[in-house]
């Protein structure tokens, strides 16, 4: 029999498996799940959750059994959501519940950042199965609602795209009417989507507050929701860019280029602020970034972070020479994200700023002239929509590029980059019917979500509740 010899790491994608691999770790081999091994199923008797192994990774689970029995440890690094955790205690049980299985987040591509994760690996918790269990008996219900009702002409992420644009009714970005300007607000403003709103100028036929200045919004840290198209159309595309762009790792370097690109946070780690401030600082002073109060701020326990890149003195043109364009594209993009979001907010003077009858101020991010009044338009853009749509918890950040592009082939939507990317419901008959069937459905999706941090008792009166409730919804 052969000696243990190495550290098995296991991924979940195999563009980040080839990475790692590329770094040429000692004693450390890596495998790839790319995707469900087993496929997670509520036992339609006992209720409990139990893996279904997938045919079509019949060679996988082969190698991962080969293999794990000449580890020393085993880690497995899956995304914080209930289908890496799935996945991950799949794995555990299929292992018989070995001793030398641990788990580890993965936040950057590097040597440091690997071997980091590898010594922070920990020990797997069975107490997460009752939590699994719940997200799956959930999503099974509100996926067979809608199965059942509309067949498989609508996804359980369209009908709830639908509803998350039949709910939203606090903006920050509008439009002119007339002038077809961009227009941003100082808070969220509550209105309908379809509201026309009149503001006025706030410096007039006096210039009393010509010289008063605002300061203007904070950008919020990148969630995966940032994503554009790419050349060709297709979110899909572009994520796969991004993940692309975690995996590129240059030796010279020492590091990969940005932190892990499966997340919907919209916060940093404590330590990740005080490494990138501290980087700005170092070369533009304290001035240069956000004072400790303002900070997005995320808990080191709650899965990933915001996206980022992981050394702000490498700016995109030094990189110019060594990615690919859409590689390159994608850094510059993300970094001056990363930047903005952790310098002070910028000021703005009275001439830039209309103030609708309700008190709503509003800003020109152009400033190229002074503001006259204006009717302005609320629009929700696609960043701000895929956020809403990750925050239902039903819609994974690993998959939103491909939810996106099938939201974007329906006719249910229509998106616009007047004057900025932006969605809202388009008008047709197919989407008359399906209104209040979307909205309750969104609604109920809501109470289950809620329901997951319920005690047990709580939690089987809810979901009985929602099933009958759902049940009886008609289309």
């Amino acid at each position: 029999m052969k000696l243990s010899s190495y550290t098995l790491l296991i991924v979940e994608s195999g563009v980040i498996a080839r990475a790692i691999r590329a770094l040429e770790i000692p004693g450390l081999e890596v495998m790839a799940t790319s995707g469900y091994a087993w496929f997670p199923q509520i036992h339609p008797e006992t209720g409990r959750l139990v893996a279904k192994a997938n045919p079509s990774q019949l060679d996988f689970r082969k190698e991962l059994k080969n293999k794990a029995q000449y580890a020393i440890r085993i880690i497995i690094a899956a995304d914080s959501d209930p289908s890496g955790k799935f996945i991950q205690n799949a794995i555990f049980r299929f292992l018989k519940k070995d001793d030398r299985v641990f788990t580890a987040n993965l936040t950057a591509v590097g040597t440091d950042s690997v071997n980091r994760m590898i010594e922070s690996a920990s020990r797997i918790s069975e107490s997460q199965t009752t939590a699994l269990e719940r997200y799956f008996r959930c999503r099974g219900v509100l996926s067979d609602v809608v199965r059942k009702k509309v067949g498989s002409k609508y996804t359980l992420a369209e009908i709830l795209a639908v509803s998350v644009l039949m709910s939203e009714n606090h903006f920050t970005t509008f439009s002119g009417v007339n002038s077809g300007k961009l227009y941003s607000s100082l808070a969220p403003v509550c209105c309908e989507a379809n509201e026309d709103i009149k503001a006025s100028a706030l410096v007039g036929n006096t210039h009393q507050l010509k010289d008063q200045r605002f300061w203007l919004p904070i950008r919020k840290p990148a969630s995966t929701a940032f994503l554009m198209p790419s050349a060709a159309g297709s979110y899909a595309d572009s994520q796969d860019i991004l993940n692309r762009l975690f995996g590129y790792f240059d030796p010279e370097l020492g590091f990969g280029l940005i932190s892990y690109p499966r997340t919907s946070a919209n916060g940093y780690y404590h330590e990740t602020w005080e490494k990138l401030s501290g980087q700005v600082q170092k070369t533009e002073g304290a001035d240069a970034v956000l004072t400790p109060a303002l900070r997005s701020i995320h808990p080191a326990a709650q899965g990933h972070e915001s996206l980022h890149v992981t050394d702000t003195n490498l700016e995109p043109n030094q990189l110019r020479p060594f990615l690919r364009r859409d590689l390159f594209d994608m850094y510059r993009t993300l970094y001056r994200i990363t930047m903005s979001s952790i310098r002070p907010p910028s000021e703005t003077s009275a001439e830039y700023m209309l103030k609708s009858d309700s008190g709503a101020t509003f800003f020109s991010p152009e400033q190229s002239e002074p503001l006259e009044d204006s009717v302005l338009k609320p629009i929700l853009t696609t960043e701000q929509f895929m956020e809403a749509l990750l925050d239902t918890f039903w819609v994974k950040a690993s998959s939103i590029g491909k939810t996106m592009d099938r939201i974007a082939g329906s006719h249910l939507f229509c998106l616009s980059n007047d004057p900025v990317p932006n969605i809202s419901l388009n008008t047709c008959n197919e989407l008359n019917l399906l209104r209040e069937f979307s909205f309750k459905t969104g609604q109920v999706a809501e109470r289950l979500r809620e329901s997951l941090e319920l005690s047990k008792n709580e939690f089987g009166s809810t979901f009985r509740e929602c099933s009958r409730e759902l049940n009886a919804l008609s289309f």
